[in-house]
Formats: C-alpha cells, sequence, structure tokens
C-alpha cells in the first residue's frame, strides 16, 4: 500500500494499535491513544489484514521501518517486533561494525574533491551514482575522460 510519508507513523502507530486490539501484549495501551480521526485516509481493511497475519506469524514475522523515518517509527517497529516475538528469530540486533567508520558522504564527497588525481576507481557493490548527493555529481566523476572504473555488482543499475 502506497502511503505519502507524512501518513507513515500514524500508519505505525495504527498498525501497533491494531496488534494490541488483538491480544499481542505490550501494544494495547497504544489504542487508547488514538482518536477516530486518525484513520482516515488509511485503508482500515489493509490495516487489519497486515495485523492478523503479523499475529498469526509471531516469531517468523518482521517488521521494518526504513532507513529514512524518524525514530518513533524505529522505535514502533521495534515494539511491535518484541511484542510479536520476533526479537532473536527473524530480528537481531548487532553493533555497528566499524565504529571509526566515517559517513559515507564524507569520503564520497573526499574522492570527488580528489577527482583529478584518480585514474582508476573500482566500485565494489553499492549504487554511488544513485546514492551519493546530487552536489557530488558522481555520474559526472565516473564519466571524465582519463579515468578508468570497474563496477562489480550483484545487478545492473545507474552505477554500472
Amino acid at each position: 500500500m502506497r502511503l505519502p510519508s507524512r501518513d507513515i507513523e500514524r500508519f505505525t502507530r495504527l498498525l501497533a494499535a491494531e496488534l494490541g486490539g488483538r491480544g499481542v501484549q505490550g501494544l494495547a495501551s497504544l489504542s487508547k491513544s488514538l482518536g477516530s480521526t486518525d484513520r482516515e485516509g488509511i485503508d482500515t481493511a489493509f490495516l487489519g489484514a497486515v495485523a492478523d497475519e503479523l499475529v498469526a506469524n509471531g516469531g517468523k514475522s518482521i517488521v521494518v521501518a526504513g532507513s529514512g523515518q524518524p525514530p518513533v517509527v524505529h522505535a514502533l517497529a521495534f515494539a511491535m517486533n518484541q511484542a510479536l516475538g520476533n526479537a532473536n528469530k527473524t530480528v537481531r540486533l548487532s553493533p555497528v561494525i566499524d565504529e571509526s567508520d566515517t559517513p559515507s558522504r564524507e569520503s564520497i564527497a573526499a574522492l570527488a574533491a580528489e577527482q583529478a588525481s584518480v585514474t582508476t576507481l573500482f566500485i565494489l557493490g553499492g549504487n554511488p551514482v544513485y546514492d551519493a548527493p546530487a552536489d557530488v555529481k558522481f555520474a559526472e566523476l565516473l564519466g571524465r575522460e582519463g579515468l578508468t572504473s570497474v563496477h562489480l555488482s550483484s545487478h545492473r543499475n545507474e552505477t554500472s
């Protein structure tokens, strides 16, 4: 179901409340904090079907919040996964692999700033033409004369 980004948090709250209303422990109090207008514009049949599927598949399901979602959506997804019994089954939390890793934006921006001295570029996975910030102009960097680029990826994308 497509939703405007402004409705994702509301949908997530409604889903958690639906689960609580179906007896999922730890989520019942959420339904009390929602008003009748909170359901406006939401396909309640779809919402109910998702809740039914999650309840029927507790411990075998997963609720995922996209990386661009606000902290409250991530917190609700975490709470739903915990309440559904998905923890340590379909959901496992792990430490950051490399805590000293600088953000990707910084390293891509540094590469773009040093592009004149780069003659060979290996790109292992990823899709920096699509993912890099627009001001980096990564596609232009790859098209620069004198640059040999090699992209190893599982599928063809903008960088390929």
